[in-house]
């Protein structure tokens, strides 16, 4: 099948999804509460129904939105999923095994790109996402920049990896900037400015300033590796050294054309893995039974174990945040890179059925069908190299 044609069967998938209650996660509702509104899968599918300018997808991401905004918890938490039940008690979910930190940026930037496109009301939304970012100011505690995510706070949430990690911080750096001009509230853009700054000074990318640096001594032993990327994440005792490709795929959102640190991380994923004929994963490497952290990941699940190596967020591969990432190289004009992303993704489709990934190995389809995540990943991919599209509906200058 050809690539257009899967664009086709992407777009009708999230029109099946998207229903009056917002959009679903998939239509096999059976498996792990997939029937269920996902902010961040919703979200996402939202953005793509901008991107192509479809109607229905766009208005069950308006409703999607009401919903979150009318579930949102009294210190300003948003959902992290959520069934309408109709005369029964609706069902809301903050996260399980941990909060879902990622679900309150994801939904600023629902809204803000929503209000930018003019489907929503200013003045309606503004005291939600207040709370909302008032939330995140809460959650970083001790006014450093930087939020302390728990072990499975985010979209990675049976994957072994916690603290200040990269993925949240630079969600929040792009949504109180997006939030910011489209509420016309610098506050908000001058911690979004404060927060890339500590990113930069604090994740391996070669800045330096006393002032931001969070842990001197773990600063000054991981200056010595010189590591191609940004490190995923630290601790207050360790830095985590894993490559996490969806935190370097929104990296293109809240950095400068021609920034030294994408540039250097878009080479290295370009000589890895593009170069060879392989799809990046969601993290690299993977973890196998012989590593140390293979304990604590086997025990890490709420329905059924699925990180065996090369699987799920162990190296599988996931459309979604390829699609990211092609969206990401058009806005730095990477347009090689871009045509070799979407080539050896196109050529592994053969037998898809917008599965959650791909083996990172055998390239086999794994995890749940028809998942709006997938569908999504590939509508990015397809609207990646529009940069005129992509600057309007993301306010990219």
């Amino acid at each position: 099948m050809e690539f257009l044609e899967w664009v086709d069967k992407s777009k009708e998938l999230l029109i099946s999804l998207s229903g009056a209650e917002g959009i679903h996660a998939s239509l096999q509702e059976e498996e792990a509460n997939y029937g269920a509104v996902f902010t961040r899968d919703a979200v996402m599918a939202g953005i793509a129904g901008l991107l192509i300018s479809d109607k229905q997808i766009t208005k069950s991401f308006i409703s999607t939105l009401q919903n979150l905004k009318k579930f949102q918890g009294e210190q300003g938490q948003i959902a992290s999923n959520y069934t309408i039940l109709g005369n029964e008690e609706d069902r809301i979910s903050y996260g399980t095994l941990s909060p879902k930190i990622d679900s309150l940026t994801w939904y600023i930037i629902g809204v803000s790109l929503c209000l930018t496109e003019g489907h929503l009301v200013r003045d309606e939304w503004h005291d939600s996402i207040t709370k909302t970012a008032q939330c995140l100011d809460a959650l970083e505690y001790n006014n450093r920049n930087l939020i302390y995510v728990p072990q499975g706070g985010n979209w990675a949430d049976e994957y072994v990896i916690e603290g200040y990690t990269l993925y949240d911080q630079v969600l929040r750096v792009w949504a109180l900037n997006l939030a910011s001009d489209v509420f016309n509230e610098p506050s908000w853009n001058t911690k979004s400015e404060a927060i890339k700054q500590s990113i930069l000074v604090n994740y391996g990318s070669g800045h330096e300033s006393g002032s931001e640096i969070y842990h001197k001594r773990l600063f000054a032993k991981q200056r010595k590796d010189e590591c191609p990327y940004l490190y995923t994440s630290f601790t207050p005792s360790a830095y985590n050294s894993t490559f996490d490709l969806a935190a370097h795929a929104l990296l293109g959102f809240i950095l400068p054309l021609s920034s030294p640190v994408l540039l250097r991380s878009q080479q290295w994923i370009n000589d890895t893995f593009l170069e060879k004929g392989l799809l990046p994963p969601a993290f690299y490497p993977t973890i196998t039974e012989e590593d140390k952290s293979w304990d604590e990941l086997s025990n890490f699940y709420l329905y059924s174990f699925k990180n065996k190596p090369n699987h799920y967020h162990n190296g599988g591969i996931w459309p979604i945040w390829l699609g990211w990432l092609g969206l990401s190289l058009t806005m730095q004009g990477e347009m090689v890179l871009l045509n070799k992303l979407k080539t050896l993704l196109t050529t592994q489709l053969d037998n898809f059925h917008f599965d959650e990934y791909l083996n990172g190995k055998t390239m086999e389809a794994g995890g749940t069908k028809n998942m709006a995540y997938s569908a999504t990943g590939i509508i990015f991919l397809s609207q990646s190299g529009a940069d005129k599209k992509l600057n309007k509906i993301f306010n990219i200058s």
